[in-house]
């Protein structure tokens, strides 16, 4: 079961990727935090994935995905309104009703639902910088075909 987060995940993470603007700038989307990466970014990672149905040929997982969404500012100068506008273009383009669902057909795998999980704002201070992060928990219901 783990294998569908695996594609999961880097099928998200080409759909995000150039697609997620700061300033008409692209931030980086990765599945782990490097020594190059700089905010603001986001990290895609699996919570869990689970079976929630099966019958006599398939069965059927939820996987739910975490985005974490990582933005820093000099001081107090701003930047809640930055991750809020990242976490919209992220929502807008992984989060769909009835189509455009993330497309797992060459590894035999069908998105069928998606469903937010809920999102989570925090903010740090330092000396000298403001943190403001997110997470976003987006559930999927997979075929396993």
């Amino acid at each position: 079961m783990n294998k569908v987060a695996h594609h999961l995940r880097k099928k998200i993470i080409e759909r995000l990727t150039g697609n997620v603007l700061v300033d008409n700038s692209a931030i980086d989307i990765v599945n782990r935090v490097q020594s190059s990466v700089e905010e603001p970014f986001v990290k895609v990672s699996t919570i869990s994935v689970s079976e929630i149905d099966q019958n006599l040929t398939n069965y059927n997982v939820q996987t739910q995905i975490r985005f974490e969404v990582v933005t820093k500012f000099d001081g107090d100068d701003g930047g809640e309104l930055v991750a809020n506008k990242i976490v919209d273009q992220i929502l807008n383009q992984i989060r769909t009703r009835s189509s455009g669902y993330v497309d797992l057909s060459s590894e035999n795998f069908k998105v069928y639902t998606t469903e937010l999980g809920g999102t989570n704002y925090s903010q740090v201070y330092s000396k000298d910088k403001t943190y403001f992060r997110a997470a976003i928990d987006i559930n999927f219901r997979i075929e396993i075909l």
